[in-house]
């Protein structure tokens, strides 16, 4: 496992999806904890191939990358996960941003259904950050229980625009 990313000190393993591996670590610098999703030097390259196509294809999954951490580093809302810091590092790129005590929607839908008041409550906070992110120039086009959390303190935050 990874041990450090920058001033990152790596503590645990959240997860992984489709595009990376997701960690807590701690911020050195400023003290904080952190989540820091990971675009591995493995992951930016898809199966082998011919040679010389694999830098445009490590490229273009590095830009997308990039572009998933600019598309939500230029929305300010309080319902969209916050974005530190996006850079690389000897083993792929990453992606700082806040760090969510929670669980995803998925995860909280497998207790059975939330009662009527939690669903209008989660509905109102997605329809708030898509709306942020539509007045900002950005579509999400991902939006799944999967990429909405909502935190131990009850509120909810949209992530991942990887397809923005």
């Amino acid at each position: 496992m990874i041990r450090e990313i920058a001033q990152y000190e790596i503590l645990d393993r959240l997860g992984s999806g489709g595009f990376g591996e997701v960690f807590l670590a701690q911020d050195r610098t400023l003290g904080r904890r952190v989540a820091i999703k990971v675009l591995p030097e493995l992951m930016r390259v898809s199966a082998p191939g011919d040679d010389a196509t694999l830098p445009a294809v490590v490229d273009d999954r590095r830009e997308r990358f990039y572009r998933e951490a600019r598309a939500a580093a230029a929305l300010d809302d309080p319902h969209i996960v916050t974005i530190y810091e996006v850079g690389d590092f000897s083993g792929g790129c990453f992606i700082a941003m806040e760090y969510l005590q929670s669980k995803t929607m998925k995860q909280l839908l497998a207790g059975g259904p939330p009662p009527i008041e939690d669903v209008c409550e989660i509905g109102l906070a997605v329809c708030r950050a898509l709306d942020a992110a539509h007045r900002g120039g950005i579509i999400h086009r991902d939006v799944k229980a999967e990429n909405i959390m909502r935190t131990d303190d009850g509120r909810v935050k949209v992530l991942d625009f990887g397809l923005a």
